[in-house]
C-alpha cells in the first residue's frame, strides 16, 4: 500500500474521530519540513566555514552518537515521560540548534550543535510513541504511525525544495528564518492540539516493560541474536549507511546545480520522494519474489543504479531519474526487510525487546558510518565519485547475504 493510500484507507475508516492524530501529524509536518531544512545544510554550512568534508562527516556522524547516548540516558532522567513534556522541550531544543549551527566558528560548537541535533531527534521519538501509546486504541497504533510517516515524508520532500530556492550564492539568515518560521508554524499547531485535548480529554492504559536482566546476560542475548538475524541486520545497516550517505554528501552536490537556480533542491526531494510513492509495490514483489529475493535483488538494483550516476554528472534531469530510482529499491529492500524482521520477533517473542533494540542499534551505526566514509570519501575521490564507491560495497554487501550460507546466522544460540 502506498502512503496516500494508506492515509486515505485511515482517514475513511476513523473519520473526524481522529482529529488529535490529524493535529499531531500536522505539527509533525512543519517540524519535519524545519527540519528537513536544517539537514540540507548542515554539510553545506561546516564546509563552508573551510572544513575539509571529513572533518564535516565526523561532525555530522556525531549527532548519532550523542542521540545513542541520551536514549540511554533519558529513561534515567526522564522517569515519568509524556508528550507534552517532551515535546515543549524538544521544540526548544530546536529553536536552539540552527542558532548554535549558524553561529559556530569552532569544532566544538559544531559538535554542541550535533548534540542538540541528536537530542532533539531522541526527543521527538520518545514524545511521539507517548502520543500514540496514550491518545490511541492498541489496535490503532500501527495504522496511526503510518499516518505520522506519511506528514514526516511529505515534509521532508517539500524541505529541500524550499531550501534549494532560498540559497542563492550562501547560506544566511534568509534559510534561518524560513527554518524557524515553520518551527513557529509547527509549535502553534502543536499549542491548539493540547488546547484540543485539554478539552476532549481521554487516555488509554500504557503496559510498562521493565527489564530485570543483567547486563552481561543481556551480552550473551544480543551475540546469538545477531547470528539469528544476520541478514537483515546487515540491509538495516547498509540502507541506513546509504541514507547517511545521501543526506551527507548529497546536499554539496546538489549545489552545483545552483546555476538551474529552480532544480538545485531536486536533487533531496528525488530522493526523498519514493517513500511515498510506491509502498504498494512492496507487496507484489514480495509475493512473487519471496522475501529473501525481493531484499537482496532491490538491495542489488539500488546499488547498481548509483554506478550510473557518473555517466550523467552533468544532466541534472537524467541524474534526478537516477537519483529518483535508487531510492525506490532502496525503500522496497528496507520495508520488506522490516516485515522479515517482524517476522523474526514473532519467532522470539520472549525477545522482543532485544531484537528491537539490536534493530536500533543498526541504524544509529549506520549513521555514524555512513557520514564519515561519505565525508571521507568526498575528500579522496570526490562528491561524484562517492556514490560510485556507495555503489560497489552495495552490490558487495548484497551479493555477500545472499551467497553467505544459512547456517552461518541461523545456529545463534539465543536462550
Amino acid at each position: 500500500m502506498s502512503s496516500f493510500r494508506h492515509l486515505y484507507t485511515h482517514v475513511r475508516t476513523y473519520g473526524l474521530k481522529h482529529r488529535h492524530l490529524y493535529l499531531f501529524s500536522t505539527v509533525l509536518l512543519f517540524w519535519s519540513i524545519f527540519d528537513g531544512i536544517i539537514s540540507y545544510i548542515t554539510p553545506i554550512v561546516i564546509t563552508g566555514e573551510g572544513l575539509s568534508k571529513t572533518a564535516m562527516g565526523i561532525i555530522y556522524a556525531s549527532s548519532s552518537v550523542f542521540g545513542a547516548l541520551f536514549d540511554i540516558g533519558i529513561s534515567g532522567i526522564i522517569k515519568k515521560p509524556h508528550f507534552r513534556r517532551l515535546f515543549l522541550l524538544m521544540f526548544i531544543v530546536s529553536f536552539i540548534h540552527p542558532l548554535l549551527l549558524w553561529q559556530a566558528k569552532s569544532v566544538f560548537i559544531y559538535l554542541i550543535a550535533m548534540a542538540s541535533w541528536g537530542m532533539y531527534y531522541d526527543l521527538l521519538g520518545f514524545g511521539s510513541y507517548d502520543f500514540v501509546s496514550r491518545k490511541m486504541a492498541p489496535e490503532e497504533h500501527a495504522s496511526s504511525f503510518g499516518v505520522i510517516d506519511v506528514f514526516r515524508g511529505i515534509g521532508h520532500v517539500i524541505a529541500p525544495v524550499l531550501a534549494g530556492l532560498v540559497i542563492v550564492a550562501l547560506v544566511d539568515w534568509k534559510i534561518y528564518s524560513l527554518a524557524w518560521g515553520f518551527l513557529l508554524i509547527s509549535l502553534s499547531v502543536f499549542i491548539s492540539l493540547l488546547v484540543y485535548l485539554k478539552i476532549h480529554h481521554f487516555e488509554y492504559l500504557r503496559p510498562q516493560k521493565e527489564s530485570t536482566m543483567s547486563f552481561f546476560k543481556q551480552l550473551h542475548i544480543w551475540r546469538g541474536l545477531i547470528k539469528f538475524a544476520f541478514p537483515i541486520l546487515g540491509v538495516f545497516l547498509f540502507i541506513n549507511i546509504y541514507d547517511a550517505f545521501f543526506w551527507t554528501i548529497g546536499p554539496l552536490f546538489s549545489e552545483q546545480f545552483r546555476t538551474i537556480h529552480s532544480l538545485n533542491g531536486m536533487f533531496m526531494a528525488a530522493y526523498s520522494l519514493p517513500v511515498l510513492l510506491f509502498g504498494w509495490l512492496t507487496g507484489q514483489i514480495e509475493k512473487s519474489l519471496g522475501k529473501s529475493k525481493a531484499i537482496y535483488l532491490s538491495l542489488f538494483l539500488c546499488s547498481l543504479v548509483l554506478l550510473l550516476f557518473k555517466f550523467f554528472e552533468n544532466n541534472p534531469i537524467v541524474l534526478f531519474a537516477l537519483v529518483f530510482a535508487t531510492s525506490t529499491f532502496s525503500v522496497i529492500a528496507i520495508i520488506v526487510a522490516k516485515g522479515a524482521f517482524t517476522d523474526l520477533i514473532l519467532k522470539k517473542q520472549n525477545l522482543e525487546n532485544e531484537l528491537e533494540a539490536l534493530g536500533d542499534m543498526s541504524v544509529n551505526i549506520g549513521y555514524v558510518i555512513g557520514p564519515v566514509s561519505a565525508g571521507f570519501l568526498a575528500d579522496k575521490t570526490g562528491n561524484m565519485e562517492s556514490f560510485v564507491v556507495l555503489g560497489i560495497v552495495g552490490i558487495m554487501v548484497s551479493l555477500f547475504l545472499w551467497l553467505v550460507p544459512k547456517k552461518f546466522y541461523a545456529s545463534g544460540n539465543h536462550s
